[in-house]
């Protein structure tokens, strides 16, 4: 059923593309190909190895044929033996003629390494590995009895119109592996070497399951026709992230949670999965990531991250919380007496360890860091100075509210009883007491 080679050959031919014509068996003999000027639609076709190059499907129908590569004769073509070697080529595209007696056709010939090519009916059961990049050149059929698997890591690129068919009684395993168009050069490289000249379009093989499927891992679907027993379903991710958004049903998808920006999973005392759909369950993978087999539906995936808390001590002021997480605001406000203003005091702040902070009057706050704070306030009541003209005070200074009691001067040898007293300030203040003592409220 496969040709495994050293060298590849694709035949895109000048007035249109090649037709190789595939076995209907899994003889490892390989098909005709006919080189002629028809078009086809079914998108450029490799042959590999050795294998037979002729003007029409079975032999040369000319009796003067002959056939070149870049120029030279092609070593070992004859019309009794039209077979080429493509192990002769090195890599990369070249001219391929054929000239018989109605004429000559042309075709650009593509020489690849290290590749297998699939095609026909399984002999028996096969596993397709990540050693070499798998090419469906022709549809490959999955009888009764057989089973083909696609392992992890593995790439199988399909040329366009080819496709799998398992039968009723065969079985397609799928692990994590990829599926794509002959074209993709994303995935195992430009297999074409064309550049950027081809790229692969949507719908260009299929996948025709009569018989059963299992998936195994998380197999990616590109560019394929949509397949009953393989629907694939949308994922959306918040606050983590998956290496795609397609999947298919029953492919186990792993999501990775995201942390803010210079965070990381030490910052965090929890990490917990929400799904949209009911009944999806998360296996940990490890601390960070998590599994979930993809159901029969769009789903959106939530990654909720607990932060890890760390206490609040407070010396003369009152947080807004006793613990919080790195990173989370903390409001810390002065303790004053009660009916105390709140101009009428400095307030001085201090913090354990030393970290940034804003003040706004008798409120600070702060980032919350990975470790316990101690947040300590000093609050200051303001005083003012009492200046006694023909007097004194109590008091040099005094805080709002205290009360002052001030003496008016009077001669020792003149008797106090003998004048009347007169209190004035600036500003404007109530006295208590019209003698030759006073006080007021500061």
């Amino acid at each position: 059923m496969k040709n495994i080679c050293k060298h590849i050959l694709v035949f895109l031919l000048s007035a249109g593309l090649g037709c190789a014509l595939a076995d209907t068996s899994a003889s490892t003999t390989a098909a005709p190909v006919r080189i002629d000027a028809r078009t086809t639609t079914q998108g450029a076709k490799i042959i590999t190895g050795t294998e037979r190059v002729s003007p029409t499907a079975k032999a040369p129908s000319s009796t003067s044929s002959s056939l070149t590569v870049d120029g030279a004769s092609a070593s070992g073509w004859s019309l009794s033996g039209p077979y080429y070697d493509s192990t002769f080529q090195a890599d990369g595209w070249h001219t391929f003629k054929l000239t018989e007696s109605s004429g000559t056709t042309s075709a650009s010939l593509l020489v690849l390494n290290d590749v297998v090519v699939h095609g026909g009916v399984l002999a028996s059961g096969e596993t397709w590995d990540d050693s070499v990049v798998h090419i469906v050149r022709d549809w490959v059929r999955v009888s009764s009895g057989m089973t083909l698997t696609i392992a992890d890591d593995a790439i199988v690129k399909f040329c366009p119109g080819a496709g799998i068919q398992v039968d009723e009684g065969g079985s397609l395993v799928l692990q994590d592996c990829v599926l794509t168009h002959f074209a993709d050069d994303t995935r195992g490289g430009d297999t074409n070497l064309d550049g950027n000249a081809s790229s692969p379009a949507n719908n260009a093989y299929a996948l025709t399951i009569n018989g059963s499927v299992t998936v195994g891992g998380d197999p990616e679907l590109v560019h394929a026709k949509s397949c009953a027993k393989l629907p694939l379903y949308t994922l959306t991710t918040n606050g983590c992230e998956a290496n795609r958004a397609q999947h298919v049903a029953g492919a186990t998808v792993v999501v990775e949670a995201m942390f803010p920006e210079g965070y990381s999973v030490e910052d965090y005392s929890n990490i917990a999965w929400q799904s949209s759909v009911s009944g999806v369950t998360f296996t940990p993978v490890d601390e960070i990531t998590a599994a979930f087999t993809m159901p029969k539906a769009n789903v959106t995936v939530t990654c909720v991250l607990t932060g890890k808390t760390y206490a609040i001590n407070t010396v003369g002021c009152t947080a807004d919380k006793s613990v919080a997480a790195r990173g989370e605001t903390v409001t810390v406000t002065a303790n004053l007496p009660n009916g105390a203003l709140a101009g009428d005091y400095g307030i001085a702040w201090s913090v354990a360890p030393a970290l940034e902070f804003e003040t706004n009057g008798t409120t600070m706050s702060f980032a919350m860091p990975a470790e316990p704070v101690t947040v300590s306030c000093t609050a200051t009541q303001h005083t003012y100075t009492i200046t006694v003209e023909a007097g004194s005070s109590d008091k040099v200074t005094a805080a709002r509210g205290e009360t002052v009691v001030v003496t008016a001067n009077v001669a020792p040898d003149l008797v106090p009883e003998d004048y009347t007293y007169e209190w004035s300030a600036t500003p404007a203040v109530a006295f208590s007491g019209n003698g030759q003592t006073a006080s007021f409220a500061m």
